[in-house]
């Protein structure tokens, strides 16, 4: 089985997805698949690259904590510190890792997706390149792991939370995260401000001598103002060892502002930008490219302005200003073209932060360069929770922008990332075995052809379109193979013969050999229970009619439940049947498509819901998991509506519209002609057709009376109804 691809640029490496052996090799245009050797797994005698770090003889004030918290640990229960901002959950955390009697695994878990965290935490475990195990293999791997996992401010929710504890049943989980969490597997810890006595002895130790009577009454003010925080004690230490008494006392803002004041230039530059991503960690490197120069994040961390972590520099909390990360842009898109992928990969918050703050203040042209030039890293290093939103930001703004080949590269390599999770998700279900590698290399190298082996030599960046076409074969293989003959079968990964004392090898199983798939049930269909919501309610998604046992992808339930991950695989029943609940959380009021992946046949059908209560209004395609199906014909021929058929100049009308594609971007044009509203809750200049092929825009009439040519043009398919809009002045009938 061949396919063609364009590859633009010189790209070459390799990569393993899943248990089945493919050999990807790419000369220009042309990729092969063909048979390959899954890679050698061995445990690691210790964790990578994730080293504990120093205990702070000046961590003063959390003795019971960290008693508490180590107790729970050893006795085997996840761990999960939450407070207020800078209540010094980092703190701690960092500390129980510090003194920690064994292996420890630090890492930072800022703007990361669960899935791109947990594949983290696995490279740290097992020395094994550019692979990313199916999810039962992740987890037999993984089930041998007694290291004590610590993930730093924690962006998921409670579900991840409870993936990620379950994802390492052996070792122990110590998660730091803003908010309360609530799963009787995990032992919360919520930490409070500290007693003034405690108080007193953080601000002596950051000190380093005794406070005297008048620094001690200060200290008292802060103490008071702040309920005993330590991050603004840190403050008022590093206040008065500058010798700025006079700036401790009840207000915040003027001791943070005596701070600031005494910066050097390169520690002003650092704050700068970490004040322009706040939340997000930003290692030195970057720091200096944003900064534009040197940059000392490490004067601010000694100041308290800044709390140091295993992904960089974060601005402590109270600090944040109104700068604006999509200013970066321009300066990450240079950085990110010189950039190895692991670099790359490893500033996916920070990219992320920038490339949403651009796409928000309407800046498309540099949103989709950033987004282009930094997806393939993400792919490669196979932070596929980064790549989905990458590339979700990257196609709204294409779109947005009428870029035709951004959008093609968009959509394609987003079918790329739906098909690879497909190939995931069907070894899960028993549809395969054997090990998958995906290897890429470029034409510009070398004029001869070369060989597989040459390409795992050779690994490097790799074009993520490559991966459309490796996906989409292996899961086509699969289909239309199924009546025919077995997939081959080809030998597990290989777990290391020489395990170490704290991660004792795997066992492998056998190669199975998948069995033809069942005939299906009907024609796939899916539908939502109630399908008019409210924040707080349960949602039923049931899809019907597909293969028993076959397995489906439902998407667009994050836009519902303000979740990371758009993708909740699941596998259907004897009768093919599969459900979902969800529950609603506070999205913003308006129609959400909910469709369900087919991983064999890549079909997609879908329902519509309506979410009602919310104050703000939202488009639910754009970067929120509400997928589109854009191959949908249109429903019937064009036909448009104005009412009042005459508006009065400067007054609103309405513009009904129908026969366009369903989910289709739909514009409204015509000189003076304002959209103000788009139906279905969407404020937008495109908004989008409903699974009717409808769509029902408010525009305010141009200002002065006449006769005006009003269009309406489906963005995807092209097709443009035309009338003539006459507008008549006031009091006129």
């Amino acid at each position: 089985m061949r396919g063609r691809v364009r590859v633009d640029g010189e790209v070459s490496g390799q990569m393993v997805v899943g248990d089945r052996n493919v050999v990807v090799n790419a000369h220009g245009s042309t990729v092969s698949i063909g048979a390959g050797k899954a890679p050698r797994i061995r445990s690691r005698t210790e964790p990578a690259h994730a080293h504990a770090p120093d205990p702070d003889d000046r961590f003063v004030g959390r003795d019971r904590e960290l008693q508490e918290v180590a107790s729970r640990l050893r006795g085997g229960r996840s761990v999960v510190v939450h407070g207020a901002p800078g209540v010094g959950g980092s703190a701690l955390v960092r500390q129980v890792a510090a003194v920690w009697d064994g292996d420890v695994v630090w890492i930072s878990g800022a703007g990361q997706a669960c899935e791109d965290v947990v594949q983290q935490i696995f490279e740290l475990c097992y020395d094994v390149e550019d692979y990313r195990p199916a999810p039962a293999r992740l987890r037999e791997l993984m089930s041998s792991i007694q290291a004590l996992i610590v993930v730093d401010d924690f962006a998921g929710r409670a579900r991840d939370l409870a993936d990620l504890a379950e994802t390492v049943p052996q070792g122990r989980l110590l998660v730091n995260t803003a908010g309360a969490v609530e799963d009787e597997s995990i032992w919360p810890l919520e930490l409070g401000g500290l007693a003034e006595k405690d108080a007193l002895a953080l601000v002596t130790a950051r000190l380093g001598r005794e406070l005297d009577e008048p620094e001690r009454d200060a200290a008292r003010c802060v103490y008071e103002a702040c309920h005993g925080h330590p991050g603004m004690l840190v403050q008022a230490a590093a206040a008065l060892k500058a010798g700025r008494a006079e700036a401790l006392g009840s207000d915040p803002v003027m001791l943070r502002r005596a701070l600031v004041a005494g910066l050097n230039a390169e520690a002003r530059a650092a704050l700068q930008v970490l004040r322009a991503l706040p939340g997000v960690p930003v290692g030195p490197e970057l720091l200096g490219v944003l900064a534009d120069g040197p940059a000392d994040a490490a004067e601010l961390e000694r100041l308290g302005l800044a709390v140091a972590g295993p992904g960089g520099h974060l601005l402590a909390a109270g600090l944040e200003g109104e700068a604006d990360p999509g200013g970066y842009a321009e300066a990450l898109i240079e950085w990110a073209r010189a950039a190895a992928p692991r670099t790359t990969a490893a500033a996916g918050p920070v990219v992320l932060a920038v490339l949403t703050a651009a796409a928000e203040r309407g800046d498309d042209a540099a949103a989709c360069r950033l987004a282009r030039v930094t997806a393939p890293a993400f792919n490669r290093r196979l932070r596929w929770g980064t790549w989905r939103r990458v590339l979700s930001i990257g196609l709204d703004c294409a779109r947005r922008s009428g870029s035709a080949a951004d959008v093609e590269y968009f959509e394609q390599e987003d079918r790329a990332r739906r098909r690879a999770l497909g190939m995931l998700a069907g070894l899960t279900a028993g549809a395969a075995a054997g090990g998958a590698t995906l290897a890429v290399h470029g034409a510009a190298t070398s004029g001869a052809q070369a060989s597989g082996a040459a390409a795992l030599a050779h690994p490097g960046i790799i074009a993520a379109v490559a991966t459309a076409v490796v996906a989409a074969a292996v899961a086509g293989a699969v289909a239309t193979r199924g009546d025919q003959q077995d997939p081959v079968s080809a030998p597990e990964p290989v777990a290391s013969s020489v395990p170490s004392a704290r991660h004792p090898a795997p066992t492998g199983a056998a190669p199975t050999r998948t069995p033809r798939s069942p005939a299906p049930q009907g024609p796939g269909q899916v539908g939502a229970h109630p399908s008019v919501l409210a924040p707080g309610d349960m949602v039923t998604v049931t899809a019907t009619g597909f293969r028993p046992r076959q397995p489906l992808h439902f998407e667009g339930l994050a836009a519902l439940d303000g979740g990371w991950s758009g993708v909740r695989p699941a596998t259907t029943d004897d009768q093919g049947r599969a459900e979902m609940r969800t529950k609603v959380h506070a999205p913003p009021e308006g129609r959400y498509r909910i469709h369900v992946y087919d991983v064999l046949t890549h079909l997609t059908p879908g329902t519509w819901v309506r979410v009602q209560g919310a104050d703000r209004r939202t488009d639910a395609g754009a970067g929120t998991g509400a997928e589109r199906d854009e191959s949908t014909p249109p429903p019937g021929p064009l036909d448009m509506d104005v009412d009042p058929p005459t508006p009065e100049a400067g007054h609103d009308f309405a513009v009904d519209a129908s026969g366009f594609q369903p989910g289709e971007p739909v514009q409204l044009d015509g000189p003076g002609i304002t959209v103000t509203e788009a139906a279905h809750g969407r404020a937008r200049a495109a908004p989008v057709a409903d699974d009717q092929g409808r769509v029902r825009l408010t525009a305010k009439a141009p200002s002065e009376p006449g006769e005006y040519p009003l269009t309406v043009t489906g963005q995807r398919s092209g097709r443009t109804i035309r009338q003539q809009l006459t507008v008549v002045g006031p009091g006129t009938t």
